[in-house]
């Protein structure tokens, strides 16, 4: 019934108004100052570069202890990389949990992530979290800045509301844009499993994973597979939104590896990095 009220009754304008009123009403019910924190995060590294890496199988094409020196985003089970704990400055950004609606599901990925992050600087989580993290003692003595969000319009400042995240990368580019990267390049964030025969995989085995994946099969290939084409749309756009802001900004973002769908941005191969690298950006976060 809710589908069809959803799909043939309301406008979507007015759709949209009843879901922007439901998200900013939950978030009354929890501490909105705790977002006001991330103001000292403003400009914090403002004119020097990131790297953003995925999870896709592409980032074994790659040496990542390249970046140990640079400062270097990571999402998810990003933590199974074997030179993972040789990135210096790294930065852990997620807002999605295991797509499970059980407590104990998401509490378990949750634990991984803490159990296999103690080399990582910096911790990102949605606010609707810190519940779960502080009721069971999680990432005790590591920075963690919660980030608020609704159905609303992006605000691209993460010491106030913004909008709903629909993949990792999106809340990751919003984050490294709020710190002042000037640079950013991102590698294997592909976005193309509609592209690799309706499968999902990662640059580990998926039996790592400490959660199933309910959108994806054992063997990787997508349950549903319209409804990755429909993430691919969601997530490609919000991600363009993230570059046109970026255009108005003086960011440079660029894709690193050809896989990617997301041609929008510039290209710029790995190798430049690999060929050219030096070390003049140390520094702890």
């Amino acid at each position: 019934m809710k589908k069809f009220i959803k799909d043939w009754i309301l406008p979507p304008k007015v759709l949209e108004f009843i879901q922007r009123e439901i998200s900013l009403y939950k978030l009354k019910k929890l501490d909105l100052s705790v977002i006001k924190i991330n103001q000292k995060l403003k400009n914090k590294y403002k004119g020097k570069r990131c790297f953003i890496l995925g999870n896709a199988l592409t980032i074994k094409d790659i040496d990542i202890t390249l970046l140990k020196d640079e400062y270097v985003f990571v999402m998810s089970t990003f933590y199974n990389h074997p030179d993972y704990s040789k990135l210096n400055n790294s930065i852990f950004s997620s807002v999605h949990l295991t797509g499970s609606k059980k407590y104990e599901e998401n509490l378990k990925w949750m634990k991984a992530i803490d159990e296999n992050t103690k080399s990582t600087n910096i911790f990102f989580f949605d606010l609707a979290q810190k519940q779960m993290i502080e009721d069971n003692n999680l990432f005790i003595g590591k920075n963690i800045y919660y980030i608020a969000t609704a159905n609303i319009k992006r605000s691209f400042d993460i010491s106030t509301i913004t909008k709903n995240y629909e993949t990792n990368v999106i809340q990751t580019l919003e984050v490294a844009m709020y710190l002042g990267f000037k640079e950013i390049y991102l590698h294997s964030v592909n976005i193309n499993a509609i592209c690799a025969e309706g499968k999902y995989d990662y640059f580990f085995d998926r039996i790592k994973l400490p959660y199933k994946d309910p959108g994806v099969n054992n063997d990787g290939s997508c349950n549903d597979f319209y409804k990755q084409i429909e993430s691919a749309y969601v997530a490609s756009k919000g991600i363009f939104e993230c570059k046109k802001y970026a255009d108005t900004h003086n960011i440079k973002i660029y894709y690193t590896n050809k896989e990617s769908l997301l041609k929008f941005f510039e290209y710029k191969d790995f190798t430049f990095f690999d060929k050219n690298y030096k070390n003049t950006k140390k520094g702890k976060v």
